[in-house]
């Protein structure tokens, strides 16, 4: 019972979001337009790979996924504007190496939604493009 209270309230809070991922993730659409999977579900960075190679997606890029200058919304005093429809608490795994073959870099939602470097062994949640 518990689990379903949980879910409903998860559920509840992306309620405009379209699912993806057969139901595992929810869609956000970034500020650039673009169509993004995220999950909640938490896994290391190896498997946060697996799990976007597995609904035919790729991870997020930093590099790529973070900016949205030139787009309606787009708040250039952010680190990573493109997701500011993001309003929960998660970390997201990115695709980029961080400072060393160990780590790799972080959307923080939570925080300006800017960037953070983290062990690969963590777990994390994923997003996806």
């Amino acid at each position: 019972m518990k689990k379903l209270i949980i879910l409903i309230l998860l559920c509840t809070k992306v309620a405009n979001a379209e699912v993806c991922a057969n139901a595992h993730g929810w869609e956000l659409i970034g500020v650039n337009g673009v169509r993004y999977c995220y999950t909640n579900m938490l896994m290391n960075w190896w498997s946060a790979h697996a799990w976007c190679d597995a609904i035919g997606m790729k991870m997020i890029d930093p590099n790529e996924d973070c900016a949205c200058n030139g787009f309606e919304g787009c708040d250039t005093s952010l680190k990573c504007p493109n997701f500011k429809a993001v309003s929960n608490s998660n970390e997201y795994w990115t695709a980029s190496q961080g400072t060393d073959a160990s780590s790799a870099y972080v959307v923080l939602a939570w925080y300006q939604h800017s960037l953070a470097n983290r062990s690969k062994i963590n777990k994390l949640a994923v997003m996806c493009k």
